[in-house]
């Protein structure tokens, strides 16, 4: 199986590889994982958890944003880093930038003497912002955020949405 890997050092550049895996039995961080090992020490990648939870695999396969340890790969798959932040080297991108623009705008739990009963139904109401892993994702594929960087984002607008639906956080 042959995939194509962008990759970014001092200019973008496509490089092919071919991996020994068979698409039923391999996600995409094990073929990149294993090209590493075996042809080219110098592939640079994230991977944490390898098992979706921690986000920091995310890529994008064909133009479309993946987590590469959640990816079942296919031949000729073209992989890049994900859009709308500096490139590092090959996979790997800066957050900072998304991580200034969540600070700025200050949300946290706060410490007070709300009485708010929560019902189950306030606490599926703030789940589905609760289980972002922060993988930033959201940014790449976002056409907004592609064309104004000052723009906060779809994830520092789902954790604004998650302190708001918070009733803990009401005084």
């Amino acid at each position: 199986m042959k995939i194509n890997i962008k990759r970014f050092n001092s200019e973008l550049s496509e490089q092919n590889y071919i991996s020994e895996f068979s698409t039923n039995k391999s996600n995409l961080l094990q073929a990149i994982i294993e090209i590493k090992n075996t042809q080219d020490n110098s592939l640079t990648f994230r991977c944490g958890c390898k098992s979706g939870v921690c986000g920091s695999c995310a890529v994008r396969v064909n133009g479309v944003e993946r987590l590469a340890c959640k990816t079942t790969l296919k031949d000729n798959d073209l992989i890049e880093p994900i859009k709308n932040s500096t490139v590092i080297k090959d996979l790997v991108v800066d957050v900072s930038h998304e991580t200034f623009l969540i600070q700025r705008m200050g949300l946290s739990v706060t410490e007070n003497n709300n009485t708010n009963k929560v019902t189950q139904q306030d606490i599926k109401k703030i789940d589905l912002q609760s289980n972002c892993i922060l993988c930033n994702s959201c940014y790449s594929s976002c056409p907004v955020y592609d064309v104004n960087k000052s723009f906060l984002g779809p994830f520092a607008l789902t954790r604004a949405l998650r302190y708001i639906n918070d009733k803990k956080s009401e005084n």
